[in-house]
């Protein structure tokens, strides 16, 4: 039977009518996924990368269908759910560090490096040993 509910993304709430017993539509998550800004698309991609692994900014772009992978880099700058979006996992392509706290090199970098290693990351050269890389499509 069709009822009315209220539905959350965790950042704002609105009304959906026609969901079933369960409180489920086919098209909620489609509406909260077109409801979210960019950088809460960014957000929740990056949630998913498990501890002790990185993935890459063009891995996320892939994920939130998005090729803006410098905007992808300043949303995770401006980063207000760290550690829980666990934004120091995302680096470069060519599996260099890139960049953490709006910074390339410094102590934030450094900061990267040690909470990476932390999570069991290793690292040779500046970069990330490939075993460490994660792509959603290696989960399916």
């Amino acid at each position: 039977m069709a009822k009315n509910v209220w539905i959350s993304n965790g950042h704002s709430t609105r009304y959906l009518r026609s969901a079933d017993d369960r409180g489920q539509t086919p098209y909620e998550e489609e509406s909260i996924q077109n409801n979210m800004t960019f950088a809460e698309k960014v957000y929740e991609a990056v949630k998913k990368i498990p501890r002790g692994k990185v993935t890459t900014y063009k891995e996320i772009g892939r994920l939130i269908n998005s090729k803006g992978y410098q905007a992808i880099g300043q949303a995770l700058r401006c980063n207000p759910y760290a550690p829980i979006v666990p934004c120091h996992r995302v680096v470069a392509s060519d599996l260099s560090l890139g960049g953490f706290m709006g910074k390339k090199e410094g102590h934030s970098i450094k900061r990267k490096i040690a909470l990476l290693r932390a999570e069991g990351v290793e690292i040779n050269g500046g970069k990330v040993v490939k075993s460490s890389l994660w792509q959603e499509s290696q989960n399916k």
